[in-house]
């Protein structure tokens, strides 16, 4: 099963690769099948998933009892904070199986993350350059002598 890369459900923030739900300032760890089923279930909001079909996209070529969907379910609602009774992410549907009702979208990475990797990259760029050029002033010059060369601000005289 091919997990999202980012998405938003309710409010949560789901980071299937990670296996992580973030809702600041909190932060948790799924284990792999029930990311999976997040994930299975966010792929079609509001559609009604019943036990077999759930059995087998996240089961396939195991013999898993229905029990085990339920429990998935069980720990996936524990960890939104959801209620079977009142719920708020995850409806059951009563001998039909599963849905999210909650709101599933894209998530929108925020433009901040992106700056900050776009200064880091030109800050190393910038310190390279620096490095490079005081290594080609400080080399030898053609008749194998050093040059010390005193840049202005420097207080240093030639």
């Amino acid at each position: 099963m091919e997990r999202p890369r980012h998405l938003s459900v309710g409010d949560w923030s789901v980071f299937p690769a990670e296996g992580l739900l973030v809702r600041e300032p909190e932060r948790k760890h799924l284990r792999p099948k029930a990311m999976d089923l997040l994930c299975l279930l966010a792929a079609s909001p509001g559609r009604t998933m019943g036990k077999g079909t759930i059995l087998d996209a996240l089961w396939p070529d195991t013999a898993v009892e229905e029990g085990g969907v339920s429990r998935c379910v069980s720990e996936l609602r524990a960890a939104l904070e959801d209620d079977a009774r009142r719920p708020r992410y995850i409806q059951t549907v009563p001998r039909r199986g599963y849905r999210i009702i909650a709101r599933v979208a894209p998530l929108r990475l925020r433009a901040g993350r992106r700056h900050r990797a776009r200064w880091l990259a030109a800050a190393v760029a910038a310190a390279i350059l620096v490095t490079l050029s005081f290594i080609a002033l400080c080399l030898p010059d053609e008749s194998g002598e050093e040059r010390l060369v005193a840049l202005p601000g420097s207080g240093l005289t030639p």
